[in-house]
C-alpha cells in the first residue's frame, strides 16, 4: 500500500529494500523452483522504536531425532509440508515504511510503501510468524510441548499426531494419513501449503523410510564439504582422529597456519556432527577449540577428519521399526569423563574434562554431546567427585529436556 510521504508519522524511518534470488533443489541437487523475494534492510531498524522483541524459537536437531525415534518405535509415518512465504502470513504489531522497490518505484510520485505484513528482513518478522502459527495450532486443539516450543501434539483415541515446526517446514509423525491430510488442508486454507508427501528431506538431511527402518543421512552435504576443500578423491582413513594425538593451543608469539580455511571447514563439519554423524562429534569438538589460531598440527588433524569423511559419506543413523510397539518409551542417559587428554604442562593450569552424552529412546540414538569444559583454577584441579556431579547434572538436564519433548 502506498501513502504520501507527508502522511508518514514523525520519527518513522522508511527502509531500503533489495531483491534476493535463490534456487530450491531436491535431494539429488536438481533445481525444482526459482525463488525471488523482496527483503527489507532490517539492520537499519531502531530497537524500541521499530521493534521490541525479536526472539523466535526453531526446532532443535535433537528434537527432530527424537521425533524420528518415536516414529520408528511407535510405527508412525513421517510426512513433510512447506508453508508458502510463511512470514507474509503474519501481521506486524508496529507499522513499517519502505522506500521505492526496484521495479516498483513510488518515490517519483512522492509516496512511500506501508508494510502490513511481516516482511522478510525485518527484525521482528520471525517472532511475528512464530506467534501467528502458535496461535493457529492452539486454536485447532493441539498442545505445545513444555520443553520444545516448536513441537505440537494431539491424541484422539488411537490417532497420534506429532507436529514439528522449523519456521515454514512442517514435519508430521502420525499413524493416520487421513488426519495428516486434514491438517495439511487446514494449513493450506489458512496460509497456503505444499504437501510434500512422505518426508524425504529435512534441513538438508536425507530421510529414507522403508517398512523396516528409517534412515537419516547427509550424503549430499558431506560431498559438498569434500568438494569445497578438494578432498572428494582423497585417500580415506579408518578413524577421524589418531588415538595418540595431543592438541594444545599456540603460544602468544607463535604464528598460526593460514594456508587452510580452518574455521570454515570446522563449521561445515560441525553441522554434520550435530546432525547425523555423531562419530565426528569428538574430533570436531576438539578441533573447534583452535579456530582462532590453528597450528600446522591442528590443520593436519582437521584434514584427517576430511579424509575419514571421504570414506564414510554414506554413513548415517538408522532407526529400526520392526520391533513391537512398546507400552512406554524410556529414556536412558550415559556419561563419561576423560582427563586423559588434559595437558598438565599448559602455561595456564586449567580443569579440563570431556563429556559424552548419549540419550537413546527405545535403543535409538537421539542426542549426543562431546565438549571440553574449561574452569580456570590457578593452583588446584577439580576433585573427582565434583567432576562427576557436574557431568551427571549435564546429562540429567538433557534427559529432562528430552522427556518434556
Amino acid at each position: 500500500m502506498e501513502i504520501p510521504k507527508e502522511d508518514v508519522p514523525e520519527g518513522a524511518k522508511p527502509l531500503n529494500t533489495r531483491w534476493v534470488r535463490s534456487l530450491k533443489t531436491d535431494r539429488q541437487g536438481y533445481v525444482i523452483r526459482f525463488k525471488s523475494r523482496i527483503v527489507a534492510f532490517g539492520n537499519h531498524q531502531r530497537p524500541g522504536v521499530d521493534f521490541v522483541e525479536t526472539f523466535a524459537p526453531v526446532a532443535r536437531m535433537s528434537s527432530f531425532r527424537m521425533l524420528v525415534a518415536l516414529a520408528a518405535a511407535l510405527h508412525l509415518q513421517l510426512y513433510g509440508g512447506d508453508i508458502n512465504t510463511a512470514y507474509l502470513n503474519a501481521q506486524l504489531a508496529i507499522r513499517q515504511y519502505l522506500k521505492s522497490i526496484e521495479g516498483f518505484p513510488c518515490e517519483i510520485n512522492g509516496h512511500v510503501y506501508v508494510v502490513l505484513k511481516a516482511l522478510y528482513g525485518l527484525r521482528q518478522s520471525g517472532r511475528e510468524w512464530n506467534s501467528e502459527l502458535n496461535r493457529w495450532f492452539l486454536d485447532h486443539g493441539y498442545q505445545r510441548s513444555l520443553t520444545e516450543p516448536c513441537l505440537y501434539y494431539r491424541f484422539e483415541g488411537e490417532v497420534i499426531m506429532l507436529v514439528l515446526v522449523y519456521v515454514d517446514d512442517i514435519t508430521v509423525a502420525t499413524n493416520c494419513e487421513e488426519s495428516k491430510c486434514k491438517l495439511f488442508e487446514e494449513l493450506d486454507k489458512a496460509y497456503g501449503l505444499k504437501d510434500q508427501g512422505l518426508l524425504s528431506e529435512y534441513l538438508g538431511i536425507e530421510v529414507e523410510q522403508t517398512p523396516d527402518t528409517v534412515t537419516l543421512r547427509q550424503g549430499k552435504y558431506a560431498r559438498e564439504v569434500l568438494e569445497t576443500f578438494g578432498y572428494d578423491n582423497a585417500h580415506a582413513v579408518g578413524n577421524p582422529m589418531e588415538t595418540n594425538v595431543r592438541l594444545v593451543p599456540l603460544g602468544d608469539n607463535e604464528e598460526s597456519d593460514t594456508s587452510f580455511e580452518y574455521r570454515k571447514a570446522t563449521g561445515m563439519l560441525m553441522y554434520l556432527a550435530t546432525g547425523t554423524r555423531p562419530d565426528l562429534a569428538y574430533a570436531v569438538g576438539q578441533l573447534s577449540r583452535f579456530v582462532s589460531k590453528p597450528s600446522n598440527k591442528h590443520v593436519g588433524a582437521l584434514k584427517r577428519v576430511l579424509r575419514y569423511l571421504a570414506g564414510t559419506v554414506a554413513y548415517g543413523i538408522t532407526y529400526d521399526r520392526t520391533q513391537a510397539v512398546p507400552d512406554s518409551v524410556m529414556l536412558d542417559g550415559y556419561c563419561d569423563s576423560d582427563w586423559a587428554t588434559t595437558q598438565r604442562h599448559e602455561r595456564v593450569p586449567q580443569d579440563l574434562f570431556s563429556r559424552w552424552l548419549v540419550v537413546p529412546c527405545g535403543g535409538y540414538h537421539v542426542a549426543s554431546s562431546s565438549s571440553l569444559c574449561q574452569r580456570p583454577r590457578p593452583s588446584m584441579w577439580l576433585p573427582v567427585r565434583l567432576r562427576w556431579k557436574l557431568l551427571l547434572r549435564a546429562t540429567s538436564c538433557r534427559r529432562c529436556y528430552l522427556s518434556g519433548v
